[in-house]
């Protein structure tokens, strides 16, 4: 089964309350699927260089470089010294 975004999520997985989570209910919702892939691509603790992201991705390297600018503007992800790390939701 496909999920494409958080109310799908929801259905598939009610929660207590029938509020969706701060972490599905972001911009993330809307993403394109590069983008998704991207983020699938990046971890939380381990920073990763863009030729990694765009090998675990299956993107350019270019297209890669595209996206994580835009990301970044989103507060998606954020660039550490040793690479790019998906950012944690805000609590």
């Amino acid at each position: 089964m496909l999920v494409t975004n958080a109310e799908e999520m929801a259905e598939l997985a009610p929660l207590p309350s029938a509020r969706v989570p701060a972490l599905f209910a972001s911009s993330s919702d809307r993403l394109d699927a590069g983008s998704v892939r991207l983020l699938d691509a990046l971890s939380f603790r381990a920073p990763r260089a863009a030729n990694d992201i765009a090998a675990r991705s299956g993107l350019s390297v270019v297209e890669v470089g595209s996206l994580l600018g835009q990301l970044e503007l989103a507060g998606l992800v954020e660039e550490r010294e040793r690479g790019w790390l998906k950012s944690r939701p805000a609590t």
